[in-house]
């Protein structure tokens, strides 16, 4: 009984959000749709297996869409952008998502930082309507995205159809130069909590769909100096604050890199 205990804590640490499901279990609950209980009397490599059925059935408890183009608070954040950047010319513009958002405008005069919390392919084409509608203009563009595709419940045809309407968007607004940025990695325990991040499976998918949609629209994917901040397919722990976020530490590297990106024009 004893290693069987030992070996569930331990589980706790790996797993985050199974961590309130399995004191269920230890209290010899049942858990709806799994067939649990006693879980004292069960053997380590029981308790594993019903840990990842857990694991699978609050994935799809807690899994959500992008819905940000239905919210009106994020709606006039939006048009208050554009409004601000009505009729304007951006030598480098950057898209994304919270983790680029992190940067704010640390990467120079000559680029303007678009990047906004919570975007996902999805809410990306509604930004990018509205800049265009705004007369924006943008000389080279960046689009780091995906990330959130990954952690939403974003189909796969969804995903590459709003991916080919983003650069195409992009490319109205005048970029002469579009490039690729891939989903981030989390770090491992935050892929096995779906209330934080997509599973590192999710993520290599939504690569490999954005990796064939750059090949297939002639654009580049940019990779070169972005590995440092992941390890086995996984973001180093030490360079987040939450295991999906770049700290100060990871900021700098992921800052460096996009510098290097706009730098090295062909």
């Amino acid at each position: 009984m004893t290693s069987t205990v030992s070996f569930t804590r331990n589980l706790y640490f790996k797993r985050g959000v199974v961590l309130k499901f399995i004191r269920l279990i230890q209290a010899g609950c049942l858990i709806t749709g799994l067939s649990v209980a006693g879980s004292i009397a069960l053997s380590p490599q029981h308790m594993e297996a019903q840990i990842s059925q857990i694991s699978s059935a609050v994935a799809q408890t807690v899994r959500r869409s992008d819905n940000l183009s239905s919210q009106d608070w994020w709606v006039d954040k939006v048009k208050s952008q554009a409004t601000q950047s009505q009729g304007k010319y951006y030598q480098n513009c950057l898209f994304g998502d919270s983790i680029s958002s992190g940067l704010k405008d640390t990467l120079g005069k000559e680029t303007t930082n678009f990047a906004m919390g919570g975007l996902s392919s999805v809410s990306l084409v509604t930004q990018l309507n509205y800049l265009r509608a705004a007369g924006v203009q943008c000389q080279q563009a960046i689009i780091a995205i995906g990330t959130n595709d990954a952690w939403y419940v974003t189909r796969d045809d969804t995903f590459v159809a709003n991916l080919k309407q983003c650069l195409a968007l992009v490319r109205t607004l005048g970029a002469t130069r579009v490039l690729l940025v891939p989903a981030f990695y989390s770090t491992l325990p935050a892929s096995h909590d779906p209330t934080l991040a997509g599973t590192i499976q999710r993520v290599d998918e939504i690569n490999s769909l954005l990796g064939s949609a750059a090949k297939a629209q002639n654009v580049d994917v940019v990779t070169n100096g972005l590995e440092l901040l992941f390890k086995n397919d996984a973001l180093k722990e030490e360079l987040s604050y939450d295991g999906v976020h770049l700290n100060d530490k990871g900021n700098a590297i992921y800052r460096q890199f996009l510098l290097q990106v706009f730098q090295n024009q062909p």
